[in-house]
């Protein structure tokens, strides 16, 4: 660091020596109360000051900036500026002298900068000096010096994107501090004292364990420590929060979890660690309210008892490797669920909630990218509240009648990409609240327009499926009658209908199939044998599903789950 120091010092020498003066260097009056300005000394030979509350000073246009030093009274005239912004100047040092005279400066922003050390001493050159709020991100600080340095007023601190390695603060320092930014530095290890801090960020460091004398922080609400190298958290590392409520620590390298008894916190992100089994969180001594997200591990089972996480409403488990759900897991770990990710996981069956004949207030479950291949009828029966369900990206080939019925407040509905061959003709009799149905990327011949009878060809409008504004029934072996029949029945209820694509308008798939006989139910499964692959366009389905269809995002394609269990679709 001294040899970095001594550089910067030379290239200040050099670049006195080799650059000439800005000749274009200026300042503009904004606001009525503002000035920009593309250099300090722009702003000393400034002939109008008009007593600023705003100054801004950084380079414009192509200007190469000089290194600066501020180690005089540059800023003595400005006596009426509350904001200072001192950015991308090629800033080497500060001083004390440096703010001298700004005595009612509220905010300095001093990021993008070269400093590499800050006395903290230079934020407060006269007792009447109180600045609220600093921000020195993006520098290459290394050192920050408090002594028996009080800033009184302040409540927000960045150093964010230095190079600090070691930090600490105590409360006399900063008697007011309410949130503190200390990310994607390199800090292993800190001590931390204050009794008004509400919210820190530690994200992106090296932090490989902290004790709780090292946070002695009675007020914390919010800490963020994504993005280290903690293996275990124990009790004792909180024990000095006792107001915590949203704890981050996705990013690390996680095993062990275990929180303070008899604690509450509302979000906790445990996500994209190393946590095997649920075993190895032990939350049964502190209760999680809201949020609990387990994405990324590597857990493989959830069974019951292994957690007392009662009142929690959000639970992400998402690419955690789990094929299997004991069938008591939702019924005893849940008291109050609203919303259920389970994507990206390797799920056979849909069927988690019929344990204890208990009715979940679950509102949203999410089960793409599974290997689900049959919706039961009783699957979703204590659900009754859902009002979003996404199956898609599974391997479902049937879905037996009434699986829906109990399903009334249901507004989105996807099973785009499954094995879908024919769907129940009175599968969607009671889902009048449905607003979004996704069938893209399946095996259906026919969809069952409700109030379509198949003897004489006619259509009565009837309330089912009232809501509905738009279908996507693209990708499909529709046969050509039963399209037209879509078409006339979404004009007639006004559903924005997706039932081609750029492929079929270029030539490139079929817009339908032909069929002879008309709109037939009982097609076989040999009649779309010969033509799916028409249908599951491989680049297509990638583009669909990551640009231009925003209500069923999508991140697979079709034709992986055709290759692995196409047989299986036969038989």
């Amino acid at each position: 660091m001294i040899g970095f120091t001594i550089f910067l010092k030379l290239l200040l020498i050099l670049s006195n020596f080799f650059v000439s003066k800005v000749s274009c260097s200026s300042c503009e009056q904004f606001d009525d109360d503002g000035i920009t300005c593309s250099s300090i000394e722009a702003l000393i030979n400034y002939s109008e000051p008009a007593n600023p509350r705003k100054l801004y000073i950084y380079p414009q246009d192509e200007e190469e900036p000089t290194v600066v030093v501020c180690d005089e009274a540059f800023f003595e005239n400005f006596t009426s500026v509350i904001h200072l912004s001192l950015t991308n100047l090629n800033l080497l040092q500060i001083n004390e002298e440096c703010f001298s005279g700004l005595d009612g400066v509220e905010n300095i922003v001093l990021d993008d900068n070269y400093l590499t050390r800050i006395d903290m001493g230079s934020f407060r050159t006269s007792e009447a000096m109180k600045v609220q709020t600093i921000d020195l991100g993006r520098n290459f600080i290394s050192k920050i010096i408090f002594d028996d340095v009080e800033l009184p007023e302040l409540t927000y601190l960045s150093v964010a994107l230095n190079r600090l390695k070691t930090f600490e603060l105590k409360t006399g320092h900063m008697p007011k501090i309410l949130n503190l930014n200390l990310e994607k530095n390199q800090i292993s290890s800190f001590k931390i004292e204050s009794k008004t801090l509400t919210e820190i960020f530690l994200r992106n460091n090296r932090i490989k364990f902290f004790q709780g004398t090292d946070l002695v922080l009675p007020n914390l609400e919010n800490i963020n420590l994504e993005e280290n190298f903690l293996t275990s958290i124990t009790p004792d590392m909180f024990a000095n929060m006792p107001k915590l409520n949203f704890i981050t620590i996705s990013h690390n390298l996680l095993v062990n979890v275990s929180f303070p008894k008899a604690r509450k916190f509302k979000d906790v992100d445990l996500g994209y660690n190393s946590i095997k089994t649920m075993t190895n969180l032990n939350l049964t001594v502190g209760r999680i309210e809201s949020f609990l997200n387990l994405e990324s591990n590597k857990i493989f089972r959830l069974e019951r008892g292994s957690l007392n996480i009662r009142k929690v409403k959000h639970f992400y488990c998402i690419k955690s490797k789990i094929n299997f759900i004991d069938k008591y897991f939702i019924a005893n770990t849940f008291m109050s669920l609203k919303s259920l990710s389970l994507q990206y996981n390797y799920l056979q069956s849909a069927d988690i909630f019929r344990a204890n004949n208990k009715t979940f207030d679950l509102m949203n479950v999410y089960f793409s990218f599974n290997r689900i291949r049959k919706i039961g009828k009783r699957d979703f029966k204590r659900v009754p509240k859902l009002e979003q369900l996404y199956l898609d990206n599974n391997a479902i080939t049937r879905i037996e009648g009434g699986a829906f019925d109990t399903l009334t407040d249901l507004k989105v509905l996807s099973l785009v990409n499954n094995l879908l061959f024919k769907l129940p003709a009175n599968l969607f009799d009671r889902q009048n609240a449905l607003i979004l149905l996704g069938l893209t990327g399946n095996n259906m011949p026919f969809f069952p327009i409700p109030g379509w009878d198949e003897g004489t060809g006619d259509i009565s409008n009837t309330t089912t499926l009232g809501k509905l504004e738009k279908l996507f029934i693209d990708m499909n072996p529709l046969q050509c009658q039963c399209m037209d029949l879509i078409k006339s029945w979404a004009k007639m209820k006004k559903i924005k209908l997706v039932i081609d694509n750029e492929f079929v308008r270029n030539g490139i798939q079929p817009t339908c199939i032909v069929n002879d006989q008309g709109c037939r139910t009982d097609v076989g499964k040999d009649f779309i044998y010969y033509f799916w692959h028409l249908f599951n366009n491989e680049t297509y389905i990638n583009m669909l599903h990551t640009e231009d269809n925003e209500e069923f995002p999508s991140f697979g394609n079709a034709n992986r789950v055709f290759q692995s269990i196409f047989e299986d679709f036969w038989t």
